[in-house]
């Protein structure tokens, strides 16, 4: 298998999936860590207010392109009741997000965008299996 079919070709392989799942992170989180600082650091939100809001913004891009390119197949025939489950997903997600970043922030007087990064990488992680699981 050459890199034009890795990347171009649809796949169910787990591994080339996440692979690709991280290579859409990139612009997912972008958005996201874009999202709290600014609002943050310019429009003086509660940090956590700002994640908040960032964490919506990053997995919009993140719904965007993972179904146009990581998860080739869908388990849910209905797109409704399956932007439903990921936006559930999601939001079990940002509950996840916020506790760690308080809990990093606040608990052990992290910088907020140090606790955004450890919460982030929990987050995705168990994102990406939820997802592949339930939904693709």
């Amino acid at each position: 298998m050459n890199i034009k079919s890795l990347i171009t070709n649809k796949t169910d392989n787990t591994i080339i999936q996440l692979m690709r799942y991280f290579l859409v992170g990139i612009p997912a989180v972008f958005a996201d860590f874009l999202v709290l600082i600014v609002f943050t650091e310019f429009f003086k939100l509660n940090y956590l207010i700002s994640a908040a809001l960032g964490f919506g913004t990053g997995i919009a891009v993140n719904y965007i392109l993972s179904t146009v390119w990581v998860f080739n197949n869908r388990k849910l025939d209905n797109r409704a009741f399956e932007i439903s489950l990921y936006l559930l997903t999601g939001l079990l997600g940002l509950v996840l997000n916020e506790v760690i970043i308080w809990f990093f922030t606040d608990i052990t007087h992290l910088y907020y965008v140090f606790s955004k990064t450890i919460a982030f990488i929990a987050v995705y992680i168990i994102n990406f299996f939820i997802r592949k699981n339930i939904l693709f």
